[in-house]
């Protein structure tokens, strides 16, 4: 017997509404996009909603703080960080709250990180064991800073290095912390030969120059964002400040990422690889950066190439005449290993593989924030922050999907609006995803904006798979429509009796058409797994479908 295989196909029949100027929610959709729903948190409202390609909604969670991040948990559980403004780390990208909500929005846990020696901010992500990776400030007061090796004239106050905690929720409202990075451990200072951390700054890249100046005081790397790669077991932070990326080893002990020696590449703590602005190891000029206030660097690790590891960016290019750009390059590894440094040489590579502005108008410029990934069919998804907008490029540079938030600081914008809601991030998942499993995906209403209809035909199609019966399936194609019906479509007009039956052998429909379209009332049939078989003198054609 022929095992079912389930995929999930998206029908992008698009109507276009001509009575009103679509300003907000979905303004373009094309049959190339690639099949997902997306998480949508709010920077401006305590909100966070999950759509669909047609803008539909499909679930919402009130939430108690401004929204950033938002990942699924494995059972469909929502982790979300939101900010809190109580006066304490107050630099851009705070946020201080995480919550776990459920499906339907129940408060499960909370703890929150922004009085004492750690402030939350920017990114969290969930590991593959469920833990969660926290992006803090750590404070370090000014006579810790001296001491270290940090010049006089420049100690302000407190400075605010970066620190990961890997964190394990327990209860309702505490955690574990069950490994832990500081990058005030990995240091070098060339000023002074009677403090700690002293030595030449160019023969010690893995380690960070203490007396580095930033925009800040005393948020001195301003990092915002985290990515892991679960094969290498290795993470990379993106420092906006520094204007290049940093990967480390967490297959380390917390007590040997305080160090030099340990976990899987020996080097306990210190870095494996920087990229972007050598200068800030002392090797290079101005002509050898390549990264501008960049966001979002994350590993692609289906994406890798043979002669190393691709990893992306978001290059914001803020302070130079230049438009943002998605950008791509290939990091040469040997062995498994990244490059060591020879002579007076930076790490390779000299520039990308791969760089997109989007149209020659830039249509995803973003100074501030911004993100950037390749999906799995290879198109492009792009954030624009401030204007609250996604894009999904093809390879090829044409547009396949293009969002415009709104949910904004006043509320929630409707069609001829022009204010636009601010976002982080692009959260995609795949609708056979496990985090849905059990989970009913129908629309809870047409989208988000007020007075407004979705821009496609339907939200999405059935999960269907080829059914056991011998039959040309690919004459028939099943798809649920916005009006609530089941239609399914023929590729010719001919006589055929069709039926429909629930796995468990009970007949729940029954009709004869002659027509190529047939509509089904979704009511009479309730979540479950049916087949349907349409009989006609061409002979028997079936499929499988599943109702969320």
């Amino acid at each position: 017997m022929m095992k079912h295989s389930f995929c999930v196909l998206f029908y992008l029949s698009c109507l276009c509404l001509t009575a009103q100027e679509r300003t907000v929610g979905v303004l373009e959709v094309a049959p190339e996009a690639y099949e997902r729903v997306q998480i949508i948190p709010s920077l401006d409202q305590p909100y966070a909603a999950l759509i669909n390609l047609c803008g539909e909604v499909l679930q919402e969670w009130d939430l108690d703080y401004l929204g950033r991040t938002a990942h699924f948990l494995s059972d469909g559980r929502l982790l979300v960080s939101g900010r809190i403004d109580d006066g304490t780390f107050g630099r851009p990208g705070k946020t201080g709250a995480l919550q776990i909500r459920s499906w339907d929005n129940q408060l499960l846990w909370e703890t929150t990180f922004t009085a004492g020696r750690y402030g939350a901010h920017h990114d969290v992500l969930v590991t593959p064991e469920e833990t969660i990776f926290v992006l803090v400030w750590e404070r370090i007061d000014s006579s810790q800073a001296i001491q270290a090796g940090r010049d006089t004239g420049t100690v302000a106050s407190d400075i605010w290095p970066e620190a990961i905690l890997e964190i394990d929720p327990v209860g309702s409202d505490t955690f574990d912390i069950v490994w832990e990075w500081h990058a005030w451990d990995h240091l070098i200072q060339d000023r002074d030969s009677s403090l700690a951390n002293f030595g030449v700054i160019s023969e010690h890249p893995e380690r960070f120059d203490v007396n580095r100046r930033t925009r800040f005081d005393d948020d001195w790397m301003h990092a915002n964002s985290l990515s892991y790669d679960p094969i290498k077991d290795e993470i990379i932070i993106n420092s906006r400040d520094w204007n290049e990326f940093w990967i480390i080893d967490h297959s380390t002990t917390s007590a040997e990422a305080r160090g030099s020696t340990g976990g899987r590449s020996g080097r306990g703590g210190d870095l494996l690889y920087r990229w972007g602005n050598p200068m800030n190891y002392g090797r290079g000029d101005s002509t050898d950066q390549r990264l501008y206030a960049q966001h979002d660097a994350t590993f692609n690790p289906d994406r890798s190439d043979t002669e190393g590891l691709i990893i992306s960016a978001f290059n914001n290019n803020s302070g130079i005449a230049a438009p943002s750009e998605a950008v791509e390059l290939i990091v040469p590894l040997s062995d498994g290993d990244y490059p060591k440094l020879v002579g007076d040489d930076s790490y390779a590579p000299d520039d990308f593989i791969f760089r997109y502005s989007g149209d020659p108008e830039g249509v995803f410029d973003s100074r501030v924030m911004g993100s950037y990934e390749r999906l799995p069919n290879g198109n492009i998804l792009t954030t624009t922050s401030l204007r609250g907008e996604y894009y999904e490029f093809t390879p090829e540079g044409d547009l396949a999907w293009h969002y415009r938030n709104p949910i904004n600081l006043f509320g929630i914008a409707a069609q001829g609006d022009t204010v636009n809601g601010r976002v982080f991030h692009a959260y995609p998942y795949e609708l056979d995803d496990p985090v849905f499993d059990g989970r009913d995906l129908r629309p809870i209403r047409e989208t988000l904006e007020s007075d407004s209809e979705g821009l496609c035909d339907c939200p999405f199609s059935l999960i269907v798979s080829t059914s056991t019966i011998p039959a040309v399936d690919d004459d028939m194609s099943i798809t649920i429509l916005a009006s609530k019906e089941i239609e399914i479509r023929f590729d010719t007009k001919e006589s055929r009796s069709i039926v429909i039956y629930s796995l468990e052998g009970q007949e729940v429909y029954r009709q004869v058409h002659e027509d190529q379209r047939v509509a089904v009332p979704l009511g009479i049939l309730p979540t479950g797994m049916y087949a349907v078989g349409a009989t006609s003198q061409s002979g028997l054609q079936s499929k499988l479908f599943f109702i969320h």
